[in-house]
């Protein structure tokens, strides 16, 4: 495989995730679930491919963009929480038999489905406010000067900067390895989620560097994060829902419908744990990350 300019792979690379990012704004803004998740996926996808590559632009303007990238999808990702949540809600609703737990759990949705309204405002003022700075018409021009007055870099500072930078992620992830057998700290096991989407957006974000050889790696970081996100609904979910609003009111309904609700989250989060302690250990038996290491510390193929 040809290995492309550093150039050509920094332009393509974040256009590719800046275009995904913009094309998900209708959608947000009609508040189509699916719509709202992609922009908040794309909007760390494009976060990440500036932070990747932010040596080779100004580093001033990459943090003002990517902070702003991230105040325009803030607002989705606590919608997309609520989404989960009630999504959640609607499952246990039609599993419990309890007339009075549905009652309860019916009312719960309700309070959430007004919440996750109000928040429909926010998305759609974010997104113009986004539109309105012209943040990605910024970096378009940016990219567009990428040489300009300079002879093009050499094509191995590309694997340079990939060893940097994925070594920097991985290294942030395994300094919560010590967490990972103690469920109880959650906000380390929380810390070792985010490190590890961290790493898989970093890792695909170079992955055509490497070709088929990244894949599993990817993989890795993806089943950690996703299983560890599990977790961390149900964490958040069982803390909130005893101060859920209606308990206080000693609303009895509410009460039955949180308490069936606690019940299921504690049981999840058992199990979600459960599932990550087995991926993890598979992966460092393995020597997984060792092989990741290798990977990008040899001269590709």
């Amino acid at each position: 495989m040809k290995t492309p300019s550093t150039k050509f792979f920094v332009r393509k690379t974040i256009l590719r995730h800046m275009k995904n990012f913009a094309r998900n704004f209708d959608g947000a803004r009609k508040g189509d679930v699916e719509g709202i998740h992609q922009l908040r996926v794309a909007s760390r996808r494009f976060r990440n491919a500036l932070w990747a590559f932010s040596s080779l632009l100004d580093g001033k303007s990459v943090k003002k963009w990517r902070k702003e990238i991230g105040e325009a999808a803030k607002t989705c990702g606590e919608a997309r929480d609520l989404d989960v949540e009630m999504s959640f809600l609607v499952r246990l609703k039609q599993r419990t038999k309890n007339p009075d737990e549905k009652a309860g759990i019916r009312k719960m949705l309700f309070i959430l489905d007004l919440q996750r309204k109000q928040l429909q405002t926010d998305i759609v003022k974010a997104i113009e406010i986004f539109e309105k700075r012209e943040t990605t018409r910024k970096v378009e021009k940016r990219l567009g000067r990428m040489s300009e007055g300079a002879p093009e870099r050499q094509t191995i500072d590309l694997f340079n900067l990939a060893q940097s930078k994925i070594a920097k992620r991985l290294k942030r992830m395994l300094k919560y390895d010590k967490y990972a057998a103690c469920p109880e700290k959650t906000a380390k096991i929380h810390a070792l989620r985010i490190a590890a989407k961290w790493l898989r957006y970093t890792l695909e974000c170079f992955q055509l560097l490497y070709g088929d050889k990244m894949n599993k790696h990817i993989e890795h970081a993806r089943s950690i994060q996703n299983v560890l996100g599990l977790f961390h609904d149900y964490d958040v979910w069982l803390t909130s829902s005893s101060e859920f609003p209606g308990r206080k009111k000693r609303d009895e309904q509410i009460a039955r419908g949180s308490d069936c609700f606690i019940k299921e989250c504690a049981a999840m989060k058992n199990r979600a744990y459960k599932q990550f302690a087995k991926v993890w250990h598979r992966l460092k038996h393995e020597k997984q990350w060792r092989s990741l290491i290798q990977l990008i510390t040899s001269k590709n193929d």
